[in-house]
């Protein structure tokens, strides 16, 4: 990081409402809100060139304002299976921050404005053998959102604009005393390129 450099603390004021609840003898379970920030001087890391050999990293900071919400669905139909479902939306922008000579008020902060998780838990019992835990979950993340400033803004490759999708599983062997576990899993079960 640059030597001696200096910047104003950040802080952030977010006002947020929702709700927690448990349904039908709490085999159910929704959680959601929404919520608005505003942030003051929001600290970010900006690689610089200055034409020397080694580019040089620094603390930029600027004010954003944003709005999101959030939602949990967890159900268990049975004592063996649980099924759930996660998703976050956000439309953040700068309201104040210049970089260099681009001004980037009105400008999206870096990252996807959308992700949706699906996830299912399921639990064989195997008697005296212990217990197999078989887990799979799916999730889809929306194209990045770039300003002028993002470090791969005017670079250009096959995914760069893309949504995405990822799906993981694993299989789990828990001993009968609970002491050992033994797991299988693949991660980026389908290969997608992001």
């Amino acid at each position: 990081l640059q030597v001696g450099s200096r910047f104003d603390p950040e802080e952030v004021d977010n006002f947020e409402l929702g709700i927690k609840s448990q349904w039908f003898d709490q085999s159910l379970r929704v959680n959601a809100s929404v919520y608005r920030y505003y942030y003051s001087d929001k600290q970010d890391i900006q690689q610089i060139d200055d034409g020397t050999a080694m580019k040089k990293y620094v603390t930029v900071t600027g004010d954003a304002e944003g709005t999101g919400m959030e939602a949990e669905v967890t159900w268990l139909p049975t004592d063996s299976l649980q099924l759930g479902m996660n998703y976050g939306f956000l439309n953040a922008e700068w309201t104040d921050r210049t970089v260099g000579d681009i001004n980037l008020d009105g400008e999206p902060l870096d990252g996807p404005q959308q992700r949706l998780v699906f996830l299912a838990d399921y639990t064989l019992g195997l008697g005296n053998n212990g217990d197999l835990l078989f887990h799979f979950d799916y999730s889809w993340t929306s194209a990045p959102e770039r300003n002028p400033a993002s470090p791969d803004y005017n670079v250009d490759y096959e995914t760069k604009d893309d949504a995405y999708n990822l799906s993981n599983a694993r299989i789990t062997w828990i001993t009968p005393s609970t002491a050992w576990q033994v797991a299988l899993w693949a991660e980026n079960l389908f290969d997608t390129e992001h």
